[in-house]
């Protein structure tokens, strides 16, 4: 039997307490959003109201959820939460800032945050982390079977900045790409999988925020992204 084309609109979940100090929180630690994230979480929901989405999945993170929420809100669609969307385990890193580990372990930033090896995929450059061919095998089959069931629709999964980068490297660019795109809070990313190919249409769009006047950095100039979906 074959299968339609499934859009996935990824969504960086908005602005949280911790991120909002440069604190990284990985797969476990927990933080709702700021004030700014709430009103980044609106600007976003009011701007993708007016496609039509078949289902809304969600990190299990707090700050996942509340994005989720709003987002639920405006398109009427129930938050289905789901373990596989965390983001990507980064062991000792976690609830640190990036300026104390880069002072604590300038060799591991470096390789995780700078240099990043081509073959990086199955190195544990942080220890305790997660590699990210581990969080790509998750995230990945967990999106191909959601392909399946969502045949033909799109979908919107609110996750986490460097699963985001991890799928999206994992189908096109390769991981040495990594840091060459970004995913600020909120970013809109559009990939499509169950085609002949898997495509990634639009990465790192924040057009909502420029459109309500929130900043943000590197917005795009230009309204627009979501023209792949119907």
């Amino acid at each position: 039997m074959s299968h339609k084309i499934c859009n996935f609109v990824l969504v960086r979940l908005a602005q949280t307490e911790q991120s909002a100090n440069d604190v990284v929180s990985g797969k476990w630690q927990e933080s709702g959003l700021s004030h700014v994230g709430h009103e980044q979480s609106q600007a976003l929901a009011k701007r993708i109201e007016a496609f039509s989405f078949v289902a809304l999945y969600s990190s299990p993170s707090l700050g996942a959820i509340e994005t989720a929420n709003h987002i639920s809100t405006r398109l009427n669609l129930p938050v289905q939460i789901e373990e596989t969307f965390r983001e990507i385990g980064l062991g000792i890193l976690e609830s640190q800032s990036r300026e104390t580990f880069h002072k604590t372990h300038p060799n591991e930033y470096r390789k995780f945050f700078e240099d990043v090896p081509v073959d990086s995929g199955d190195m544990p450059i942080i220890p305790g982390a997660e590699t990210r061919n581990e969080a790509l095998r998750r995230s990945l089959s967990k999106l191909r079977d959601l392909s399946k069931i969502h045949s033909g629709g799109n979908v919107i999964v609110v996750t986490h900045g460097h699963l985001i980068k991890v799928i999206i490297c994992g189908l096109q660019i390769g991981f040495e790409k990594i840091w060459c795109f970004n995913q600020t809070n909120t970013s809109l990313n559009i990939i499509s999988l169950g085609g002949k190919i898997d495509m990634v249409h639009v990465m790192g769009d924040l057009a909502h925020l420029e459109m309500v006047g929130l900043n943000a950095d590197n917005v795009k100039k230009e309204v627009g992204g979501m023209m792949v979906l119907q």
